[in-house]
């Protein structure tokens, strides 16, 4: 529950003991994401934790040693008396044995030291705490205190070496962190290259086969290597997934959707797989649920396709079948509970328990005979999580399994006909000219083939090169540009394009290579989207509408009206904390009210200063009340204000476009509570 208040979706905890004693703890923890902490954060912590046990032991220490002052020759570590001009009247046996002394950067005699340190204290300043380095190897915390009443000085030595050890191994384990994460960036990066570019042909022209005049037999050959491609695409993607969740790099993308439509897709793709065993492929929708619904479609549409699937991989006789319809219906809002039933070969109790681990498989046999990654079950339940979902499971062996999901949706009022609005958009795809910029000539096949399927007009360039001298330049609608070409790569054409030819015309990435550093780049060069290979063509036309903004008015509201209120925030995670108290509700709004603009102020002046360190410190203090007053617009803008990197250009520019959002949606925010607030009075 305390967890859920803060809106703290993972958390790794390491707790701090000190003789047995639990003292305390420390952790990360993050309100944006679900995912898997790595064995270099985890080690990160346990040095972290290290070293404060080390500086316990440090202060024990230290008031150890000034109980011990009136007795400096049983004390086991140096003490040393002076009179006010620093010279030594009592020293015991470890201090006798110190010699040179570093103290920022400088040199010093022990004698040369302590008169140093002897003329800073005064009336005003009686006390000093510095640290210090006696060669070879020894670092000491030094606390001085002067004592008037004997017109003499204490000082108190502790030995600090191991905490200074420790200081650098955390340097070293974030080194190592950082060495780890960009490794495996590289990897994933090269293995997703080196894989999706083969693939994406495979896939590719096996469709585009499948279009053309072909006998019965060469129909059948053609579909099993369209299926395999895309089996292996899966398993890619997988991969993929999963890393790019576990890193928290994984958004969430809101859209329009018919949840009918989507169903329609998810019957097509699977229809023929499930004829092809035998099995009858059920779909029974509620008639209630909201013709448009407010949703990550995509993320939506890979969860049900992992577990239909998966129903008709484990399936060998029966059916298998989905179920949907709405559990708690409002005017702004719809959950929906969805149920994936099939008759196949079940589950034991035991592997129940585990069905959500990553990697896992009831057993070997059953791998080596279906297949898979074994993480499809562990990202499906991540998605439904991010998503704001539950998923439940039952299931008896050798007779079947119930998958059973929940999904919050919000309701797109807007009342606009997907079919007439899919009509004026394939109409408008017929006026548009396209320029795909590809050296691999297979790729470029595959491109203009898909495009040219929905009356596209195409382009062509081998590079990067050929694309800034084409004729029609400037004349198309939308660039399709690869990244690694001859002569003049993606990257250093889309410069030129920009800045050159000072063109605004959309540029989308196309990519092999699924890794956020690279995609990052695309987006500061100045393209507009990117599109992984081997793509798919609603993806592809999902993009394509995005960015010639040919369906824009479905998931966006006039610029002339200001943000609806449900969109702007959601209060139902405080009305259940304040249990039909209006005393509670009225409070906690005029605490909103009283100080929260005021902190996004200052954190406009701070940042606006050049003072990074206080923006990152205000954007922690309101991060938990955004969550709980469900101002979802701004989680992603808040994320970066508390986490952007102080020395990266590209993120303090990103930074600058959150806070205008800050600004701007908290104002709004501001006014509709102030309504909001008359309701509780």
């Amino acid at each position: 529950q305390i967890l859920e208040l803060q809106g703290i979706l993972s958390v790794v905890i390491i707790p701090i003991f000190k003789q047995d004693f639990f003292w305390g703890f420390v952790g990360f923890d993050d309100c944006t994401h679900e995912r898997v902490w790595t064995e270099a954060e985890i080690s990160i912590l346990k040095t972290y934790v290290n070293a404060i046990q080390n500086a316990i032991d440090r202060e024990e220490k230290t008031e150890l040693i000034k109980s011990m002052a009136l007795f400096p020759i049983l004390n086991p570590n140096p003490v040393i008396r002076t009179d006010l001009a620093g010279n030594i009247i009592l020293e015991n046996s470890p201090a006798a044995s110190i010699g040179k002394l570093i103290w920022d950067d400088v040199g010093y005699e022990k004698s040369s030291f302590l008169q140093k340190i002897v003329s800073f204290l005064s009336k005003e300043q009686q006390k000093i705490h510095v640290e210090i380095f006696q060669e070879p190897s020894s670092y000491y915390s030094l606390y001085c205190m002067l004592l008037e009443e004997n017109q003499q000085v204490n000082f108190y030595f502790n030995n600090i070496t191991q905490l200074k050890e420790n200081e650098q191994l955390l340097k070293e384990a974030k080194t190592r962190a950082e060495s780890s994460d960009k490794a495996k960036e590289e990897f994933i990066a090269n293995m997703s290259h080196e894989i999706r570019t083969p693939l994406h042909a495979i896939t590719g022209l096996s469709k585009i086969l499948r279009k053309s005049k072909l006998s019965e037999e060469d129909q059948k050959l053609v579909g099993h290597i369209a299926r395999s491609g895309d089996h292996l695409h899966s398993l890619i993607n997988n991969i993929l997934d999963f890393t790019k969740i576990s890193a928290g790099e994984f958004q969430i993308n809101l859209t329009t959707f018919s949840f009918r439509h989507l169903i329609k897709q998810l019957n097509s793709i699977l229809h023929n797989l499930a004829s092809e065993k035998g099995l009858e492929l059920i779909f029974d929708i509620s008639p209630n649920i909201y013709e448009l619904l407010i949703g990550d479609e995509t993320c939506l549409r890979q969860v049900l396709l992992n577990l239909l699937s998966n129903a008709l991989k484990f399936t060998e006789s029966g059916s298998v079948s989905l179920s949907a319809m709405p559990i708690s219906d409002s005017k702004n809002n719809q959950e929906l509970e969805i149920k994936i039933i099939d008759t196949g070969i079940g589950m034991s109790d035991e592997f129940l328990n585990r069905i959500f681990d990553k990697f896992s498989q009831e057993d070997t046999s059953l791998g080596r005979k279906y297949g898979g990654t074994g993480l499809g079950m562990a990202i499906t339940k991540k998605l439904i999580h991010l998503m704001g979902g539950s998923i439940m499971v039952s299931s008896q062996k050798n007779e079947g399994t119930t998958f059973c999901i929940r999904l919050p949706f919000e309701k797109n009022l807007q009342k606009i006909k997907l079919g007439d609005e899919e009509k004026r958009f394939n109409d408008k795809l017929n006026s548009k000219k396209i320029l795909i910029v590809e050296d691999n000539d297979i790729n470029l096949l595959v491109a203009r083939t898909v495009l040219s399927y929905h009356g596209l007009t195409i382009f062509e360039a081998k590079n990067g090169l050929e694309a800034i001298n084409h004729p029609e330049i400037n004349k198309v609608d939308l660039i399709f540009m690869d990244l690694q070409m001859p002569e003049m790569d993606g990257f250093a054409a889309t410069v030129h394009i920009r800045k050159n030819l000072g063109l605004k015309t959309p540029i989308i990435a196309l990519t092999a290579n699924a890794v956020k550093t690279e995609i990052d780049r695309c987006f500061e060069l100045g393209m507009n989207d990117y599109v992984l290979k081997p793509f798919n063509e609603i993806h592809l036309l999902d993009v394509l509408s995005k960015n010639l903004n040919l369906t824009k008015h479905l998931v966006a509201a006039t610029k002339e009206q200001n943000i609806a209120a449900n969109e702007l925030l959601n209060l139902d995670m405080l009305k259940q904390l304040s249990a039909g108290s209006n005393e509670f509700m009225l409070k906690i709004i005029n605490m909103f009210l009283d100080h929260i603009p005021d902190t996004v102020n200052e954190i406009e002046k701070a940042f606006d200063s050049g003072d990074y360190e206080k923006t990152k410190a205000l954007a922690h203090k309101i991060k938990a009340t955004y969550i709980q007053f469900g101002i979802k617009k701004l989680e992603e803008d808040i994320f970066l204000l508390n986490y952007f990197d102080i020395h990266s250009d590209t993120d303090l520019v990103k930074c600058k476009t959150a806070i205008v959002n800050l600004v701007d949606i908290t104002a709004q925010v501001e006014t509709e509570l102030k309504k909001i607030a008359k309701e509780f009075l």
